[in-house]
């Protein structure tokens, strides 16, 4: 048993729990992990010189102890299994590895240089080393397989003692191809002779030219390490401005500062008095159930000025915000499980702010429709109070659904005929510092992270008004693409 679920561990929990051991069941005495494949390009820019950040390999397979044959990138199960599949082929070229594969822990998935194919393999299901020796001794030379001459030339291990040093990818290579081709009865050889050496064409400078060369090298070979520091830091800037640059525009957006304010398009406290109106019609209609009034925000509550026509209010003011009860699972739900059907959202299916329309469990519509509160029957946001606080995602209420476990419902006031509130407002207003701060600022610190609904309810929110929402919406929408530009 774990203490984390999948989606809370970090890649190397992954590895850990799930990976390793599924490699390790067929494979012994022929894994390295973390493998060091370069030590990272030098870069010469004017009279700086630094070295790029290594690459390492999560795990390579060997034949023996010359011949890898397979790299494994592992990535964290909040990635799809193929995520890593595309650095694991990138190494695989440069290795010469007939296989490359990639895992999330929950399956692995396999690209076959030799016939070109790839597929998905159970975790359960990885190729031991015997199984994948003889899938490539079978696929070689376009399929016909390798004869036992072939076998004994190519399996013979490297000459090795305390002196040498283990190659570099690039002449195990040429070692390996060089093998190989002998073994396959291709007897060529490049002849260097001493008069190969003598006839070299060399350019010379002058001698002082020469001299002012070799003291440049020099110079400059010994402020790698000085420079390299700087380097890294500057990569760690690079590597994190993009999501810093979004969260400095969600930042913006929530305080009024991202577009303009315009009087002739009314207040928030006009939009939140309208919301009033119809929430108490709706409680009168007995189609909304009234919650327990909140103590009033506080100044010390807020900790900047949001711009004056906005209102601060609670979600709960604009909002439905309910769960599936325990007693609802257990007397509708756990009994009345089908094939097809409703589905149920559970708090798996709120992934990195987006919906995973995969569902594992369908009650009939009979059900669903004796539990109204909990149906999910018009656009909302979801977001799991279980698990991955703060995650969040809109669902556009395109079919019918019902909430299952550890997720949670924001159902904003919006009438038929009229919008109040944006739910991508909404959304982008919780994935802000502040918002994300407001949602998770009662999270509960146990073995899975979880909140209260009444937690959701509480969260203090900012309505501008609805023009404004729509343009705050539009402006975030138009530059966030460009944020995500930058990574690449």
């Amino acid at each position: 048993m774990t203490i984390l679920g999948k989606k809370q561990m970090s890649e190397e929990d992954i590895k850990l729990n799930f990976i390793t051991p599924a490699i390790q069941r067929g494979w012994k005495g022929h894994i390295t992990m973390e493998t060091r494949i370069t030590d990272g390009r030098i870069n010469i820019r004017g009279n700086i010189v630094v070295r790029s950040k290594p690459k390492f390999a999560d795990y390579l397979l060997y034949l023996n102890d010359g011949k890898p044959i397979a790299v494994v990138e592992a990535k964290d199960n909040n990635h799809s299994v193929s995520h890593g599949l595309q650095q694991a082929m990138t190494y695989a070229q440069m290795m010469d590895l007939p296989f490359a594969y990639s895992s999330n822990g929950d399956a692995f998935y396999e690209h076959d240089f030799l016939t070109g194919q790839e597929q998905q393999i159970a975790l359960e299901k990885f190729p031991t080393q015997d199984e994948l020796i003889a899938r490539y001794y079978a696929e070689l030379n376009g399929g016909k397989g390798i004869s036992a001459l072939e076998k004994k030339i190519v399996t013979q291990p490297y000459y090795s003692s305390q002196s040498t040093y283990p190659p570099r990818y690039y002449q195990r290579n040429a070692v390996n191809r060089t093998v190989e081709a002998i073994a396959r009865g291709q007897q060529r050889f490049v002849a260097i002779t001493g008069d190969t050496v003598k006839n070299q064409v060399v350019p010379l400078p002058p001698l002082a030219e020469q001299k002012r060369i070799v003291a440049k090298i020099e110079e400059l070979l010994l402020l790698v390490d000085r420079y390299a520091v700087a380097y890294e830091k500057l990569e760690q800037f690079n590597a994190k401005f993009p999501e810093d640059m979004k969260k400095s525009i969600l930042q913006y957006a929530i305080q009024g500062k991202l577009v303009e304010q315009r009087t002739e398009e009314g207040t928030g406290e006009e939009l939140y008095q309208q919301i009033q109106v119809y929430k108490k019609n709706l409680i009168k209609d007995g189609r909304l159930k009234k919650t327990r009034a909140l103590e009033p925000i506080s100044e010390a509550a807020i900790p900047f000025d949001f711009p004056q026509p906005w209102k601060v209010c609670y979600i709960d003011d604009i909002a439905f915000v309910t769960k599936l009860a325990g007693f609802e699972y257990t007397k509708y739900i756990a009994d009345n499980l089908v094939a097809d059907g409703i589905p149920l959202f559970k708090g798996k299916n709120v992934q990195n702010g987006k919906l995973v329309l995969s569902f594992e469990s369908y009650i009939p519509k009979s059900i669903s429709d004796e539990l109204p509160r909990s149906q999910i029957a018009k656009k909302c946001l979801l977001t799991p109070y279980v698990g991955t606080i703060g995650n969040i995602a809109i669902f556009d209420g395109s079919f019918k659904a019902h909430l299952g476990s550890n997720v949670g419902k924001i159902e904003l006031l919006n009438s038929d005929i009229q919008t109040f509130v944006l739910e991508e407002y909404v959304l982008w207003y919780l994935k802000s510092t502040y918002g994300y701060a407001e949602l998770t600022k009662h999270k509960k610190a146990t073995a899975q992270e979880s909140i209260s609904i009444d937690a959701i309810r509480n969260v203090i929110i900012a309505i501008p008004p609805l023009e404004e929402q729509y343009r705050i919406v539009a402006k975030i929408e138009e530059l966030l693409p460009l944020c995500d530009r930058l990574r690449k």
